[in-house]
């Protein structure tokens, strides 16, 4: 073997020396480098998500609780039920009078089923009597006024002519809904 030779030989042995311990570690670590990278940078796009995704749950929770709030001023709060009914009671007298109606009758349910979501219910039998357009007025008004009641069924029975004006008797079934005292919706 020649001096050439041996030194084409080692400097052979010295290249796949250098590929074998410096290059290919050095492209082992980089691949590790960026998959740790890539990983990182998954971790931090999920973090990402779920603080975009907190702050909006949050302003979904801020939502709900005012509406819980809103919905809470709608039903009021009841501790005594014969002074709701009473109370209830004058109101529908007013609206009555208002309208130039008589009121024939006022008849409270005294079971108290429980509603929905801690909901007492209060239902209630009226029934007007009156001139038909007084009547529908009085009747509108009620609609408006009691936000806390649902109406279950109306029944208008007419008597007069169309000639002269018509008279008629306004019976109402009606649910009043209001929050027992201490109970959270």
């Amino acid at each position: 073997m020649t001096v050439k030779n041996q030194k084409l030989l080692l400097i052979t042995v010295a290249f796949l020396a250098t590929i074998k311990f410096i290059v290919l570690p050095f492209f082992e670590w980089q691949n590790e480098t960026k998959q740790s990278a890539q990983t990182a940078l998954e971790r931090l796009n999920k973090m990402e998500w779920a603080l975009a995704s907190q702050e909006e749950l949050e302003e979904k929770l801020a939502e709900a609780e005012q509406a819980l709030a809103q919905l809470e001023t709608q039903f009021p709060m009841v501790g005594n039920v014969d002074a709701f009914r009473l109370e209830q009671q004058q109101r529908i007298n007013e609206i009555a009078d208002k309208h130039d109606v008589d009121v024939s009758l006022v008849s409270w349910d005294d079971s108290i089923p429980q509603a929905n979501d801690g909901l007492m219910i209060q239902p209630l039998k009226l029934e007007l009597s009156g001139a038909t357009q007084k009547l529908a007025l009085a009747h509108t008004e009620l609609l408006q006024v009691f936000s806390n009641a649902k109406q279950k069924n109306a029944e208008l029975t007419l008597r007069g002519s169309l000639l002269k004006s018509l008279y008629g008797n306004l019976r109402l079934s009606m649910d009043f809904y209001h929050r027992a005292e201490g109970v959270a919706l």
